[in-house]
């Protein structure tokens, strides 16, 4: 807890208050911030893409695979093994956007537990996305995870 200070010594030894010299107590400003809605992936700039496409399809290929949800990490594990090394630079920009969204998220959208208007425009409008829904509807490609 923050004390002001009573008194302040002078230079002659007399003590004059905090209040006789005008001084007021400095107390921090706080802002409130929402943690909620807080995405804590750096945004990846299109200039790493230009300068290494190979080492951004390596970080993507891996960031696919460890998500932290074990359902996620083998839909999209699986998925950006099998299509990465073959995309474009948009396509892996668009993947790298998909990537940003929260596993919850992803899976409830994937799996159609949410309505299709809850999903972000920006996700329904990308190839990379629609490819992905079809991937993850599709029976050949289930994976089984285990228990």
């Amino acid at each position: 807890m923050f004390r002001p200070m009573r008194r302040l010594c002078c230079a002659a030894g007399k003590t004059v208050s905090a209040k006789e010299k005008g001084l007021k107590p400095v107390q921090p400003e706080y802002e409130t911030v929402d943690y909620v809605n807080i995405d804590m992936r750096p945004p990846l700039s299109e200039d790493k893409f230009e300068l290494d496409l190979e080492r951004a399809r390596r970080r993507l290929m891996y960031q696919s695979g460890k998500r932290g949800m074990l359902e996620m990490d083998a839909l999209l594990g699986t998925f950006g093994r099998a299509r990465i090394p073959e995309w474009s630079r948009t396509q892996l920009m668009q993947w790298h956007d998909i990537l940003r969204h929260y596993d919850n998220d992803l899976y409830c959208w994937l799996v159609r537990r949410t309505k299709l208007e809850e999903v972000p425009s920006d996700l329904t409008n990308s190839q990379v996305y629609q490819d992905l829904v079809m991937y993850s509807q599709n029976e050949e490609h289930r994976t089984e995870i285990p228990e």
